[in-house]
């Protein structure tokens, strides 16, 4: 039921008790229940023949997931026979993917995730999932997933506790989670600047690989978790160094310092120094990349120096030098930034690594705005323009295209502070499409808000406020609601300016 509706159901049940549970209450409770009617029912039931008891007296009961289902029963209610009237009219391998779909520790999994849990091919996985979804023990999800009621699955696995030999689900378990790891480094792997061939891979095509990445991301987080406390290091190093190339298409989402600690955790269990030094890296670009903390950032940059000079690394001690400059800029240190990102470019330069000398000019052309040498910056984004635009420049396709939206937002910057908007808003506009359409979205937004603030005239304030407003929108979807809020209040100021001139 949606939760309104229970909480109105449960609310009418509860009218017979002297002291009925205040909103908070019962919401707690229908959140516990899923909505599920039966189990509002017997909730109900309970709390009328117990007025001893409180609606937080139940709530702490609930709460405890091993103990759930066993509460949610009252006189013949019992939600689990309810769920087992329907389990007993399974076929024995429909019941073994019913069982090992509990397996999978995320909102929703696929058909190919519990062919791999239930050992059936996937057609056959599909039309157990599909008999399932029928008896009401599935529910089809978005994009042809499938999804277990919370209290389905506890009673999924409960079942595979009761019904399987502790070796069997063992088993499964490794065999998903090698799935899903196995998974996670073919599809890092497209984003790398020397992508699979297609014969080798499970993935079709580099936008197959990011869709996979980013549905499963829950399940490879916890499978990663699982590897790392199995001692299973070298797959966690290797699916997280794969998975660092996509990274920076997926900035905003929360778990990139979680998944770079456990790969730089692993590498020092594997006495790697070069994928120490490697993983610092990430970390440092995360929290630098986003404005999370810049000091820790410096911290992990200078870390990951030294320990890229032990290993004789020269790629990860240019770029350890690239982190640290980002890192100084973020602190208000500009010189020490430049002196930073020079040193950078100079050894990249030295490695022919040309993608990552762009990265280094675009670094270099920031702090020269930022200093106020928009001529320098402007000649830096040019220079980067020219080589991602150029198929023959040697760079990756791959991270020339990830790197256009980039320096089209920048130099559109660098324009609009010396009077240039002409020449700068479709720049903007550009790069906030091609964010948008790679799925960055908090690139987008804050290039729809440059755009707003800076680039747009005085005598085109529907524009901006349009761009202002969808700044905000995308803003509420990653959950930077601060940045929304202010994005609103200036697209009315915007509006308001304009009707007074």
């Amino acid at each position: 039921m949606p939760d309104s509706d229970a909480s109105d159901l449960l609310r009418r049940i509860l009218a017979e008790r002297a002291d009925v549970p205040d909103d908070h209450d019962l919401k707690d409770l229908v959140d516990l229940l899923g909505g599920l009617p039966l189990a509002v029912r017997i909730v109900g039931n309970r709390l009328v023949s117990r007025p001893i008891w409180t609606a937080a007296d139940l709530i702490t009961r609930l709460s405890v997931a091993e103990r759930r289902l066993d509460q949610l029963a009252a006189g013949d209610l019992k939600v689990a026979a309810a769920f087992g009237m329907s389990y007993e009219q399974l076929p024995p391998v429909t019941r073994q993917v019913f069982r090992r779909a509990a397996l999978a520790r995320g909102p929703d999994f696929s058909a190919w995730l519990a062919a791999v849990a239930g050992e059936v091919t996937i057609p056959e996985a599909e039309d157990h999932l599909d008999d399932l979804v029928d008896l009401g023990l599935m529910q089809a999800a978005h994009s042809g997933r499938y999804r277990l009621h919370d209290l389905v699955r506890l009673y999924a696995q409960q079942r595979l506790e009761v019904d399987e030999p502790t070796a069997a689900v063992t088993a499964a378990h490794r065999r998903v989670n090698t799935w899903l790891l196995a998974n996670l480094t073919d599809a890092g792997s497209w984003f790398s600047p020397q992508p699979p061939s297609t014969d080798g891979s499970s993935f079709c095509t580099a936008a197959d690989a990011e869709a996979w990445i980013r549905a499963e991301a829950e399940l490879w987080l916890a499978a990663l978790d699982d590897a790392a406390t199995a001692g299973d290091h070298q797959a966690v190093v290797d699916a997280v160094q794969a998975a660092n190339w996509f990274a920076g298409r997926w900035r905003h989402w929360p778990h990139w310092s979680r998944v770079f600690t456990l790969a730089y955790d692993c590498a020092v269990q594997l006495d790697d120094l070069g994928r120490q030094a490697g993983f610092l890296n990430r970390l440092a670009r995360t929290y630098t990349v986003l404005g999370q903390n810049a000091s820790m950032a410096v911290g992990y940059a200078e870390r990951a120096l030294a320990l890229a000079r032990s290993a004789a690394d020269g790629w990860e001690e240019a770029a350890a030098l690239q982190n640290l400059a980002r890192a100084r800029v973020m602190l208000g240190d500009l010189p020490g930034g430049l002196d930073a990102v020079r040193a950078a470019e100079e050894r990249f330069r030295h490695l022919d690594d040309v993608n990552e000398v762009c990265q280094t000019l675009l670094g270099r052309g920031d702090i020269a705005r930022s200093l106020g040498n928009i001529d320098e910056a402007l000649d830096c984004f040019q220079r980067v323009l020219d080589m991602v635009e150029d198929p023959a420049s040697g760079m990756t396709p791959s991270i020339a295209a990830m790197t256009l939206p980039y320096v089209l937002s920048m130099s559109a910057r660098a324009l609009g502070l010396i009077g240039r908007n002409a020449e700068a808003v479709p720049r903007a506009l550009r790069a906030a499409d091609l964010f948008g359409s790679m799925q960055m979205l908090d690139a987008q937004a804050r290039v729809l808000r440059i755009l707003g603030e800076d680039l747009y005239r005085a005598d085109q304030a529907a524009q901006a406020r349009d761009c202002l407003l969808r700044a905000a929108e995308i803003y509420g979807l990653i959950g930077s609601h601060d940045e929304a809020s202010r994005c609103r209040d200036k697209a009315v100021a915007v509006t308001g300016d304009a009707s007074r001139s």
